[in-house]
């Protein structure tokens, strides 16, 4: 039976689809029928999910039509998040000798964009905002709710990528950021991280990226915000008096969040800081890429 021997482990709305399908044109690699099949988490979450494989011969058969043996992937974006469960049985079902791809994103950004792909196509976002949704993650992870829905644990790389770094001998870490500006550099990288020949691949294919990864616009303050001033009025306030507009922001922010509440959410956005500063600890983040992780109002 054939089976993997590279996963894209994620992480969830960072570019996990892009990237697969780029990988897939190459002749020497072959990425699995459903790109995330999730064998290696928990039965219990992949009750969560839309699609899951429980059986190893169903797994294994998703790579039956590859030609080549050499280079087979998938790309299941939870086994980043479950590491603790994942980890060991890749060890025990495929091996340690296996090469694991990582892509990140600005944390808050991901955070935006899977909140709103959850609004538009998963039944179980009930949240009004985003804000709202973090404030009752610790309820949804004691419910067992689709991991999806935990925006910021989702978020928090460090330990995550740290436990692949100390498990297998091959790692590669890549950013969105980088890979939409520049695809044609990172998936040499990436090539050579493999051992596929790079110059065999035509680059001038274009892979288009998820139509749901996007630039968040409306926010939490922003719905607000809009509200008050719509459209152009608030863009003139934003470019002509950036203080003003900064201090109302503060001030609509004040209002609609509690003071516990507030607290929460700062404890949300202090964890992800904090696992961004140990994933520094050994992965060279460009400051460039995600210089406003902590600023407030792109929390919004």
């Amino acid at each position: 039976m054939k089976k993997p021997n590279f996963f894209i482990v994620g992480a969830a709305k960072c570019g996990t689809t892009s990237l697969a399908s780029s990988l897939a044109l190459h002749e020497e690699i072959f990425i699995s029928k459903i790109k995330e099949p999730h064998y290696f988490i928990p039965s219990n979450i992949k009750t969560t999910l839309p699609i899951a494989i429980n059986d190893f011969k169903e797994y294994s058969g998703l790579f039956s039509e590859a030609d080549c043996e050499n280079f087979l992937g998938e790309a299941s974006v939870l086994y980043l998040p479950m590491y603790k469960d994942v980890i060991p049985r890749i060890k025990a079902e495929i091996g340690e000798d296996v090469k694991i791809i990582i892509i990140l994103r600005n944390p808050n950004e991901r955070m935006k964009s899977a909140f709103e792909h959850s609004k538009r196509f998963n039944a179980m976002e009930t949240a009004s905002t985003l804000e709202q949704a973090l404030l009752e993650e610790p309820e949804r992870v004691k419910k067992g709710l689709n991991p999806m829905l935990c925006y910021s644990w989702l978020s928090q790389y460090g330990e995550q990528c740290k436990a692949y770094f100390d498990a297998f001998e091959h790692v590669k870490v890549i950013f969105y950021e980088e890979f939409i500006k520049n695809q044609r550099d990172v998936l040499v990288e990436i090539f050579e991280f493999l051992g596929v020949n790079s110059e065999n691949y035509d680059y001038s294919k274009n892979v288009h990226e998820n139509k749901s990864i996007g630039t968040w616009k409306i926010g939490f303050v922003g719905r607000y915000l809009n509200y008050l001033l719509p459209g152009s009025a608030r863009y003139r306030l934003r470019e002509k008096y950036p203080k003003l507009y900064s201090m109302i922001f503060s001030l609509v922010k004040k209002v609609l969040l509690r003071k516990g509440g507030k607290i929460v959410l700062d404890q949300r956005f202090s964890e992800i800081s904090k696992q961004t500063e140990k994933l520094q600890e050994f992965v060279n983040v460009p400051s460039s890429l995600w210089s406003d992780i902590n600023n407030e109002e792109n929390r919004a």
